[in-house]
């Protein structure tokens, strides 16, 4: 009986061998291509974010990937994809071709306001401040904001942009200020947005009334004021603006750039074609 099994085992293993080089033999009796990696990571995104196909393919002469087109045997590339989508693979030489697959599964896109510290997300700049604890980091997704926000008073937020102010843009609603800061503001920062309005809307960029504010790499553009202070009007408070750029504002009186009205300022930042603050 043992001879009898071991031969059983001895077939069982030559036949597993004849069919493994079966499979990677093509019709003229060449050698297949050997797709090693075909993968998708992250396999589950969100609406607008990004994964990364990864690939690495032996023996072809010529691998294609659906949507990509021809790509070289071994490499990785972002794909972006609006719905969820199969990726397919073609490795091809003399023998024939095989494929590969790798899926990438898009949920919906996620509100672009987020709480950072609550980990929460919004669809309003405005909504995640009111919702906001004193301490909070709000992170805000590139892109425009047509809203008018005020910060709320007696608390430490730091409102910061994803990608910066280039690609960031808070619009303001015609006849309000952009961004509005009243009472004891105890070191908000405000950090990476365009503070401006929509062609042809008026309304000061940012007005610190009494507050503790923080600039810091933003761009305060196309802003306008009735009275003064087109881009920034500091109305006895404590304002502080770095790395930031103050360009094409305008006032009907003064400080079409900045106006410091009995507060305290400190700037390093460029001035560009706007008028000189006024300070009284």
């Amino acid at each position: 009986m043992k001879s009898k099994k071991l031969s059983c085992n001895k077939i069982l293993v030559l036949f597993s061998i004849v069919v493994v080089s079966v499979l990677m033999v093509g019709c003229n009796g060449g050698a297949l291509p050997i797709v090693n990696i075909f993968s998708a990571s992250p396999s589950t995104i969100n609406q607008g974010e990004s994964s990364t196909l990864t690939w690495n393919v032996y023996e072809a002469d010529t691998v294609t990937i659906t949507s990509i087109g021809t790509v070289t045997s071994s490499g990785s590339t972002s794909v972006s994809p609006a719905v969820t989508t199969v990726y397919t693979l073609t490795a091809t030489n003399s023998a024939g071709s095989v494929t590969a697959t790798a899926t990438v599964n898009v949920g919906q896109a996620l509100s672009p306001v987020h709480n950072l510290t609550k980990n929460t997300y919004y669809y309003t700049i405005q909504a995640a401040l009111n919702d906001a604890n004193s301490g909070d980091t709000i992170e805000v997704a590139s892109g425009t904001y047509n809203e008018s926000i005020t910060l709320p008073s007696g608390k430490v937020i730091t409102l910061r942009s994803v990608n910066g102010a280039s690609s960031t843009f808070i619009n303001g609603v015609n006849g309000s200020n952009t961004v509005t800061c009243n009472g004891s503001l105890q070191g908000t920062n405000l950090q990476g947005f365009t503070i401006t309005h929509k062609s042809g809307a008026s309304g000061i960029g940012i007005s610190n009334n009494n507050g503790t504010l923080t600039i810091t790499g933003s761009t305060i553009s196309g802003n306008s004021a009735t009275t003064s202070g087109g881009g920034i009007r500091n109305y006895k408070g404590t304002l502080t603006i770095t790395g930031s750029t103050i360009s094409g504002n305008s006032a009907t009186t003064s400080g079409g750039g900045i106006l410091n009205d009995h507060g305290t300022l400190t700037i390093t930042s460029k001035i560009i074609g706007d008028s000189a603050c006024s300070d009284r």
